[in-house]
């Protein structure tokens, strides 16, 4: 039993799993679940720009396996599906071209094709503070 609790511990701090996942030892004592984990995806243009990625609906799934536990594989997998994608830059947001009707990606004045150059996954979660009572976003990890 030591055991599972500790490769629980060291999933925890590595991976940023859920403490309800693995041994479940946290399972009455937290909020930390994948629903409470926020993924938030941009894009760096050559200049240093930081330009936020709107994920469409059919990454979705693999957006979900990050929030459940963030391991290398899940990560690349996303970045490389995200990449593969064809982009569109609107209001300093990236959308998926699939996203946008034919009409607004012809005008070129609301939104332009754009080329992804270095693209960062930022894992956030939902917390509580007992003193004020209230919940708050909290930066976990970058990929």
């Amino acid at each position: 039993m030591f055991l599972v609790l500790v490769i629980q511990l060291i999933l925890i701090r590595t991976v940023h799993i859920s403490p309800w996942k693995g041994g479940g030892f946290g399972m009455f004592s937290t909020i930390n679940t994948p629903v409470s984990h926020i993924i938030k995806v941009y894009d760096y243009s050559p200049a240093g720009e930081k330009r936020e990625i709107i994920i469409p609906d059919k990454l979705k799934p693999q957006e979900a396996k990050i929030r459940y536990i963030a391991i290398g594989y899940y990560i690349n997998h996303f970045k490389q599906a995200i990449q593969k994608e064809k982009w569109i830059l609107k209001d300093n947001k990236i959308i998926n071209s699939e996203i946008l009707d034919a009409k607004s990606i012809a005008d070129t004045s609301i939104c332009k094709r754009v080329s992804l150059n270095k693209i960062s996954i930022e894992l956030w979660q939902y917390k509580f503070n007992a003193g004020d009572k209230n919940f708050y976003s909290s930066f976990i990890a970058q990929y």
